[in-house]
């Protein structure tokens, strides 16, 4: 009954973190050290992601249609809206940076960066960075309609740069669409959009490398929990998130990645890490 708590806290947690500009990977390593709570392994940590997947295809299933019918018509003698053929351009361009970088140099950044005070500094850099550019970005109204190339393959050097521990993916990827002059609620539209490949390719990839591992059997409760409790919380988060920022700031989320960044640091040199 306890791993079925621990699950569902943590699941709760990642639905909420991954889409919110908070990292959730900083929450679900320091939620489970402050408690003391065994780390429930990678087959735990794929479920979660892929519970967040399936919110995202639940909030985003048109706009993934209009990207089916886009790609289906790349090939020979099939057809769909020019935008929604240019729209699956601008996410493979945009997927290109974190694609190559991730599967390069994604165990190396977990195992050089991967420490407390390195998460508390890219929450606390990341945080001021979202402030500057939510100021300069308050009352721009760029959509993803006028989205380019260009705008797309930086968007997704910033998704790259959120492989970094601590950065927040969505944090990033909204931060630099504000700078590009973005309005708030489709900087974080396109941000939850580009996520899409990206989640669904890595949990398809850690899912194969765990797909016969027979510890995985073995906290098929928590795994079922975890996905359920990630996927309901990631729905209702994106949902709200994205009619709060209609007519709302980034600031809650700017003061609390600095909070956080602030008690991970007292955290870790009083703690260790």
């Amino acid at each position: 009954m306890t791993e079925l708590i621990h699950a569902a806290i943590l699941g709760l947690t990642q639905g909420l973190a991954e889409f919110l500009p908070i990292s959730s990977s900083a929450h679900l390593l320091i939620i489970p050290q402050i408690f003391g709570w065994s780390y429930l392994g990678k087959s735990f940590d794929v479920a979660l992601h892929f519970g967040t997947l399936l919110a995202l295809v639940a909030v985003f299933r048109e706009d993934i249609a209009a990207l089916l019918r886009g790609t289906r018509a790349l090939l020979p003698g099939q057809a769909a809206k020019p935008e929604e053929t240019r729209l699956v351009k601008l996410l493979v361009v945009g997927c290109l940076p974190a694609g190559i970088i991730g599967l390069t140099f994604e165990k190396a950044i977990e195992q050089k960066l991967g420490g407390l005070l390195f998460m508390a500094a890219m929450l606390i850099v990341w945080g001021v960075l979202l402030e500057l550019a939510d100021r300069k970005g308050a009352d721009h109204r760029r959509t993803i309609a006028d989205l380019t190339f260009k705008d797309a393959l930086i968007i997704g050097c910033a998704q790259a740069a959120a492989l970094m521990p601590g950065t927040s993916r969505s944090g990033s990827t909204i931060t630099v669409a504000l700078f590009l002059g973005f309005s708030r609620t489709e900087a974080a539209r396109f941000s939850f959009l580009l996520s899409l490949p990206v989640v669904a390719g890595a949990s398809l990839l850690k899912g194969i490398e765990l797909a016969t591992d027979a510890s995985t059997l073995n906290i098929l409760g928590p795994l079922l929990v975890g996905v359920l409790v990630s996927a309901v919380s990631g729905f209702l988060c994106i949902k709200y998130f994205l009619k709060y920022l209609q007519s709302n700031s980034f600031r809650p989320f700017v003061i609390y990645r600095i909070a956080l960044g602030a008690f991970l640091i007292y955290w870790a040199t009083t703690h260790g890490g």
